[in-house]
């Protein structure tokens, strides 16, 4: 069926067709006219997860599920071979001449800038992004979270930056309405960038941060600091062995029920626990907390978990 005579039947047939298209087929249609693109739109389509790479071009990878990942080169003029090492410096990201996906099909589309194409993507295609992974370095990722505006979630790894010059970018994730942040690599931060986060649930794999802080961090809390936290899990690096009596210092605190298992429901995902400490918000809210040393030979480390306002 071509899609001038597809889009000739009634609005319900076009999408039942529509649903069982070939993805590539899919995005095709999209593009021929803003009425194709809301004809996909309405279908709902879902990604799991959505990667972005930058170098020379810049490559999007989507998931739409475990059997499924469409792959996406923009170049801006000419494309470059498969097994071709780029050696000039990375490009002006728009507008890209053409799109390949999964070097199967071109798609042109010349009046298409960088930033509209990502539109296309993400407000007709897969407007329910789970997870954003951006991999490219610091002179490209402020262009490239705010042309991925639309993911509930974001990965930082260690592979995204150049560490010494680019935690400055840190702040300014944590501080955007993400349901989850998931960081990847040693940071340090201070408090005050801890306690910005607005991230219903973030995830540090490697913090430093003293009995003391943690102390402050708790405390702050409840007083209203991460207003909109679910969960978080710190794992914690500290020159200096965990020590409970600081980091409960001057926290009213009570020894969470044994005999039942919570839940904290957070970020499309449910999280079971038993035990813990509660310590409570200044408008009534519990958190049960964890802090548990880990065995990490040289380093005193600890995992830090805080489930929040659960049932």
């Amino acid at each position: 069926m071509s899609f001038p005579f597809l889009l000739q039947l009634p609005y319900n047939s076009i999408k039942n067709v529509i649903k069982t298209m070939d993805i590539r087929d899919t995005f095709g249609f999209s593009l021929i006219s803003k009425k194709s693109a809301l004809l996909v739109k309405a279908i709902k389509l879902k990604v799991k997860y959505f990667t972005v790479t930058v170098a020379s071009t810049l490559r999007v990878e989507i998931t739409i599920c475990e059997e499924i990942t469409l792959t996406f080169h923009f170049y801006e003029t000419e494309q470059i071979d498969y097994d071709e090492v780029p050696t000039e410096p990375p490009k002006d990201l728009y507008p890209p001449g053409y799109v390949v996906l999964s070097n199967w099909r071109n798609y042109e589309k010349r009046e298409f800038t960088m930033k509209k194409w990502i539109d296309h993507f993400l407000k007709h295609l897969f407007p329910k992004v789970q997870f954003l992974d951006i991999h490219c370095t610091r002179s490209h990722y402020e262009l490239m979270r705010d042309y991925f505006n639309y993911s509930d979630s974001i990965n930082i790894r260690r592979d995204n930056m150049v560490l010494e010059i680019d935690l400055g970018v840190i702040p300014k994730i944590l501080i955007r309405n993400f349901d989850l942040v998931e960081t990847w690599f040693y940071l340090e931060m201070s408090l005050n960038e801890l306690l910005i986060g607005n991230a219903q649930s973030f995830i540090y794999h490697e913090v430093s941060l003293s009995n003391k802080q943690i102390n402050m961090f708790l405390k702050c809390w409840m007083k209203g600091a991460c207003p909109n936290l679910k969960h978080t899990m710190i794992r914690v690096f500290s020159e200096k062995p965990l020590d409970l009596d600081v980091v409960w210092k001057g926290i009213k605190n009570q020894a969470a029920p044994q005999d039942g298992i919570g839940i904290c429901e957070t970020c499309d995902y449910f999280l079971q626990f038993k035990g813990g400490v509660n310590i409570k918000r200044f408008d009534g809210v519990v958190a049960t907390v964890f802090i548990e040393p880990v065995d990490n030979g040289s380093f005193s480390v600890c995992d830090l978990n805080m489930f929040v306002d659960h049932r």
